[in-house]
């Protein structure tokens, strides 16, 4: 009750708010039933809802909670791009509008989803949304960094609605496919198949931590699959399509499980992958939950 986001006045991650605080307090009100807790998941929803019309339906790379105001300055890049990943949000706003019956965040989701799948000349959406002139901006192409959660959350948006909301599915299906054939790369040295990234148009032979949420991903899409079929693409076989992702699946969480061969039995954050051996681009571990979620499934 004394938890008033009005009041904070400073720049905070559009991002991290979402999927941390209203995540979070969304998560907490499912298990406990509390009712101030799906009060203040609804008010900072709102908030993020002003943000978004201040940023043309897109949410923005941070806001003031306490003035409304809007930055897009990311430090990272230096300039006014949204990354991929920061756009997805799809599921925390479908569950902001089951909870209240408040349509305006599902269609917010719908239409942040759309505007990426109609402004991309690929299925596999590129990384970086260029904010000043409302299209993508280079050929960055990743299942990792800046990219993860919006193709972690199209499937889990799908089967949210149990099947209903097509468009995630076909795009979720339609992007994997096109994302594996490119970024999916057996290295015979090591016989493991390893995520490639494309960085300016560059392929670069980096293993991210990042991307091992994949294997979990594409083993919930088999399920998917197998109890809801696949309405949206019907020249494929859904059984023949899980089986194939099965096998992917069970492939990239040998590869990401093999990168905590270590000494201290902790995983590096991106490692380059070379002829005889993986060397630590980024050493350091940073508590990453994404093998942790494919172990599961």
């Amino acid at each position: 009750e004394r938890l008033h986001f009005r009041r904070v006045n400073r720049f905070v991650s559009t991002f991290e708010v979402t999927i941390r605080i209203v995540g979070g307090l969304l998560s907490a009100y499912d298990l406990s039933h509390i009712e101030i807790l799906k009060t203040k998941a609804l008010e900072l929803g709102e908030i993020l809802l002003e943000v978004y019309q201040k940023n043309n339906g897109l949410p923005p790379v941070k806001f003031n909670p306490a003035t409304g105001e809007i930055s897009n300055y990311n430090p990272e890049s230096q300039n006014k791009l949204l990354q991929l990943a920061d756009a997805g949000v799809f599921l925390e706003l479908y569950h902001l509008t089951t909870i209240s019956d408040d349509d305006r965040y599902s269609k917010a989701a719908d239409y942040i989803r759309q505007l990426m799948y109609e402004g991309s000349p690929f299925y596999m959406t590129p990384q970086n949304w260029d904010l000043a002139k409302t299209q993508f901006f280079g050929n960055d192409f990743s299942f990792g960094s800046g990219s993860d959660s919006f193709f972690e959350y199209l499937i889990k948006t799908a089967e949210y609605t149990r099947g209903k909301s097509l468009d995630y599915e076909y795009h979720y299906f339609m992007a994997i496919n096109e994302g594996l054939t490119t970024l999916l790369r057996e290295h015979i040295g090591f016989e493991e198949y390893f995520l490639f990234s494309i960085r300016k148009g560059c392929t670069y032979a980096l293993q991210e931590e990042l991307s091992c949420f994949l294997p979990g991903n594409l083993m919930l899409a088999s399920r998917y699959l197998q109890t809801k079929g696949l309405s949206s693409i019907s020249r494929w076989d859904p059984k023949e399509v899980a089986h194939q992702l099965q096998q992917i699946a069970a492939e990239l969480t040998k590869t990401c499980l093999d990168t905590y061969d270590t000494t201290t039995g902790l995983g590096a954050d991106i490692y380059l992958i070379e002829t005889e051996e993986l060397s630590a681009r980024s050493p350091e571990y940073l508590l990453r939950p994404e093998l942790i979620e494919s172990l599961f499934y």
